[in-house]
């Protein structure tokens, strides 16, 4: 997540609006009859939807970004803090060939849109970060007139996260799937105590991922419990992943490792919840050499109503 210039449309007071984050970014339909898909998608299927952060004290999103500042101690500034967004993630209808010859791999595809919002301070209900991309569940099968293949697609690298962020960065992150097991997450990621905020014990940065058990303890005090989860793991350290930066980005905020959770919820009440974890590697430039910094961001994403 990487700031963006705040413009949202603001009141008679100069104070940004509270977007309007039910309404679906893209169509989550296509028309297509998900039966004819979802065996293709896997457990992609359970991300398709118009998501947001749920209302009020449930919306526990958070996020530590550190970004170079010459004037700040360390020549580093931390933004962190609460935020809420808005995603919709929608099937194509049919999917896509890599052909190999005598065979093929069969990728099925989900489109996303993702817009975050700051959740407080100065800038509260302003854009902080918007990306697009696309999720992947490969597959292999036959090639039209060939003999039925032989070949499989490794389960190790299996599904796949494609990110195109608007700062010039692109992410293709490979990995597989758990699950689905009954009950909730069986344990969430940690921050990375060997880089920085976090492996300096003194500036008391919040890991984050604490918050995904927060909203879960929540829930439980309400009496909802989640019976069903199952979690997608994508690295760009895997076989296959890659990280792409622009010049400026690698001179200054060089993104080398992208990684990300997703846990999909089935709750008692009947309803699901989707809720992730998301870790960049930074190298940010400071003073006159570079520094090993992480980007983390976990949220809870309820159905949009």
């Amino acid at each position: 997540m990487t700031a963006t210039t705040p413009n949202n449309a603001t009141n008679e007071d100069g104070i940004a609006v509270l977007p309007d984050i039910t309404t679906p970014l893209v169509r989550p339909g296509n028309g297509q009859k998900m039966a004819d898909i979802a065996a293709g998608l896997g457990e992609l299927v359970g991300l398709v939807g118009n998501w947001n952060s749920p209302p009020g004290a449930m919306a526990t999103g958070y996020n530590v970004m550190p970004v170079p500042a010459a004037g700040a101690p360390g020549g580093f500034q931390l933004i962190d803090g609460p935020y809420f967004e808005q995603m919709t993630i929608s099937a194509l209808p049919g999917n896509a060939a890599n052909r190999g010859g005598t065979f093929q791999q069969v990728a099925w595809p989900l489109f996303y849109e993702q817009r975050v919002y700051f959740g407080a301070g100065p800038n509260e209900n302003t854009v902080v970060h918007a990306e697009n991309g696309s999720w992947l569940h490969l597959t292999y099968g036959q090639q039209a007139d060939e003999p039925p293949t032989t070949m499989t697609q490794p389960p190790a690298t299996a599904y796949v996260k494609q990110v195109s962020v608007p700062h010039g960065n692109d992410v293709l992150a490979t990995g597989t799937s758990v699950g689905p097991y009954d009950g909730a997450p069986k344990a969430f990621p940690t921050a990375d105590k060997t880089a920085l905020p976090f492996s300096d014990p003194s500036l008391g940065v919040l890991d984050p991922n604490v918050v995904l058990q927060k909203q879960l303890d929540a829930l439980k005090a309400s009496g909802v419990t989640v019976v069903k989860t199952t979690e997608i793991h994508v690295d760009t350290d895997n076989p296959g992943g890659a990280m792409t930066n622009i010049d400026f980005e690698k001179r200054h905020a060089n993104v080398t490792r992208f990684a990300s959770t997703w846990f999909i919820e089935e709750l008692s009440d009947g309803s699901c919840q989707l809720q992730y974890s998301q870790t960049i590697w930074l190298s940010l430039l400071i003073g006159d050499s570079f520094e090993r910094f992480v980007h983390i961001d976990a949220n809870t994403l309820v159905p949009a109503q």
